[in-house]
């Protein structure tokens, strides 16, 4: 057996290598092969269970055709791997969160010039910052003025 892990923020929950995790609309995890259940982690002002997050949304009419005009620059799609990951999640994000992603967005854009790997690279930071502080979903953590 080995252990296996929903995200970075979930407790760890023993399972073989061919169970696969899958987010619920509850503050639990369900390990798909064995239906146990992980908790949901603190997050945003309680427990939150863990969905997968898009960071540049996909719902969104004002913010998604902006993140889209940025991500097709380099062949990309905001649904595919680059953009999304397993985190203490609901519901809709404060407009300060998508404003935080859509101005990193465009200085990666202006840094880059059109290098897709050195775009991602430059995500990828934005990405662990927002993994290492799952608040910044919330407006909480905006109204707090901790950025």
């Amino acid at each position: 057996m080995q252990a296996a892990a929903a995200s970075r923020n979930t407790a760890e929950v023993v399972a073989n290598e061919n169970a696969e995790l899958a987010a619920v609309d509850s503050p639990e995890v369900v390990v798909e092969e064995t239906g146990e259940v992980v908790n949901g982690v603190e997050g945003g002002g309680g427990t939150k269970p863990e969905q997968l997050h898009h960071f540049a949304t996909n719902k969104n009419k004002t913010y998604t055709p902006q993140f889209e005009e940025i991500a097709k620059k380099y062949g990309l799609d905001l649904d595919d791997a680059w953009n999304k990951e397993y985190m203490p999640h609901q519901g809709r994000h404060p407009n300060e969160y998508h404003d935080y992603v859509l101005d990193r967005m465009r200085q990666y854009d202006i840094v880059a010039q059109g290098d897709k790997d050195v775009f991602l690279k430059l995500y990828e930071q934005m990405k662990t910052e927002i993994i290492d502080n799952p608040d910044m979903l919330y407006k909480e953590y905006w109204r707090k003025g901790e950025h």
